[in-house]
């Protein structure tokens, strides 16, 4: 089966976006890396990806830091912003994972796309349910659900409606078009190191800062299954996500191409945090 997205109009996605985040085709960092572990082997050259990754300001987002610290204003009201936007951001991930699935060659990268878009389903194989064991008792009778209805289980539980109050004019579906572009632009291999080492491996850093988060407000393990969920099967995950940008890094356009997708994606994860961490503190003035 071959799925396809509708074009996104670029113009119109640039439009209400940092510009910084369009000059990552361009950063020198990209060719430095690759220049510099030209004689790395596969592995030790996406490890090195994931520890830049990693070490990126969007890996440790100041927004995620205060939310855990309990240091926003007005929390719950934060929560909620984060519930509408954030989600409505993540929407992108299906429409994703059905653009890389339609790209790859080899059998065994589509069913590791496959088996991760099934988990959005909420369709889980024997060995998915052995690790969502580990989830707070009386959770996993609960793990059948679907990801998109576990979202609004969240909102439901934070009294978030699902509306837009624009406090700096920019339209927050643009952050998901931008996403949706970073991986219809280039190369298999660029939108492999924009969702596999630019947003997938960061999952692992930005999860404990939302739980909690959510504790400071009190919220119910049951309303906060979504993280618990993508918590206890993160590591799979990025497994597997480094073993296919290991597959696609043996050659040097290949890792020029990881490269460049990583840091695009990076670089819009660090603009989309900034901008609900301005959000976040621009309401203490509108409602303090």
């Amino acid at each position: 089966m071959t799925f396809a997205l509708s074009p996104l109009s670029t113009a119109r996605s640039h439009a209400a976006l940092p510009s910084c985040i369009f000059q990552a085709a361009a950063n020198p960092v990209v060719p430095f890396l690759v220049e510099a572990l030209r004689h790395a082997d596969c592995a030790q050259y996406v490890d090195h990806l994931v520890v830049t990754a990693r070490n990126h300001p969007a890996a440790q987002p100041a927004y995620l830091h205060a939310l855990a610290a309990g240091n926003l204003p007005f929390l719950t009201v934060a929560l909620c912003d984060f519930a509408l936007h954030e989600f409505r951001f993540a929407a992108s991930d299906m429409p994703a994972l059905r653009f890389l699935i339609a790209r790859v060659e080899r059998p065994l990268h589509r069913q590791v796309l496959l088996r991760h878009l099934a988990q959005f389903a909420g369709h889980y194989r024997h060995g998915d349910l052995r690790r969502l064991r580990s989830l707070p008792m009386g959770l996993f009778r609960s793990s059948e659900l679907s990801q998109a209805a576990l979202g609004q289980r969240f909102r439901d539980a934070l009294g978030s409606q699902a509306t837009w109050t624009p406090l700096d004019g920019t339209d927050p579906v643009r952050w998901q078009e931008q996403h949706l572009h970073l991986l219809q632009a280039g190369s298999l291999a660029e939108a492999l190191g924009a969702y596999a080492l630019g947003t997938v491996m960061l999952d692992s850093i930005h999860l404990p800062f939302l739980l909690e988060g959510c504790a400071r407000v009190a919220l119910a393990p049951d309303a906060c299954l979504l993280f618990h969920l993508h918590h206890a099967l993160t590591e799979v995950r990025q497994v597997a996500y480094r073993q296919m940008a290991i597959d696609l890094a043996s050659t040097a356009q290949g890792r020029f191409d990881l490269a460049r997708g990583m840091h695009n994606a990076l670089r819009l994860h660090q603009s989309f945090w900034e901008w609900l961490h301005k959000r976040a503190m621009s309401r203490l003035a509108l409602l303090g």
